[in-house]
């Protein structure tokens, strides 16, 4: 049930991708879309949309592992040999939008570039998915983001509903936890808790790609 959940959203995300991009930009490939499973070098599936008319490349990619495995509240924040400030003005000197989210089932990432600066914004989601960094400044200064997000939750009555609905209908259950994170579970998150759960949650096994544009 969990995997087929998962799998549900991800695939509702790339048909979202392949609208957006494709039929949102040029209505005539409605009647033309070709859908390829493909394999790179390295051994990786990803589902294909080429659409070289357009130029862009949209990219969501799902790891099978959610907020159930206590995930990390940090993104974008230095990878590999970058630290944050270089990481981000890169990034956003050539327009380049990398994303990721939580759900209970799974961890979601996304990538948006101009096709000519590709090679560019692939290199930054390398570093970013296989060597994050995760420095005290930028961990600090996402926590205070992050609990200042949950305290306001606490006032904001849909999410109250939520909440007390979950706890209703899943008493003492791992999914009625906040997905969001709590005032106090966010102020114990540390390092070492991010890095083993980027160890656990990243992994080829449980990774699903949807890649659509000019490529």
């Amino acid at each position: 049930m969990k995997l087929f959940a998962g799998l549900w959203h991800f695939r509702l995300a790339v048909f979202v991708v392949i609208t957006t991009v494709c039929l949102g930009a040029f209505p005539m490939l409605a009647r033309a879309i070709d859908i390829q499973e493909v394999t790179s070098p390295g051994g990786i599936k990803a589902w294909l949309v080429e659409a070289h008319e357009i130029p862009l490349v949209a990219m969501n990619f799902a790891f099978n592992g959610g907020t159930v495995n206590d995930p990390p509240g940090v993104e974008d924040e230095g990878a590999g040999d970058m630290d944050g400030k270089s990481f981000r003005d890169l990034r956003d000197r050539l327009s380049i939008s990398i994303s990721f989210s939580a759900s209970s089932e799974n961890f979601y990432g996304s990538l948006y570039t101009l096709s000519k600066n590709r090679e560019v914004a692939f290199n930054l989601l390398t570093k970013a998915v296989t060597t994050p960094r995760f420095d005290v400044e930028p961990l600090d200064r996402m926590r205070k983001y992050f609990l200042q997000q949950a305290a306001d939750a606490l006032k904001d009555p849909g999410t109250i509903a939520s909440l007390a609905w979950t706890n209703m209908t899943f008493p003492n259950h791992i999914y009625s936890r906040n997905s969001a994170g709590t005032v106090d579970s966010l102020g114990k998150i540390t390092a070492d808790d991010l890095r083993l759960f980027h160890k656990t949650v990243f992994t080829r096994s449980k990774l699903k790609i949807a890649v659509v544009g000019d490529i």
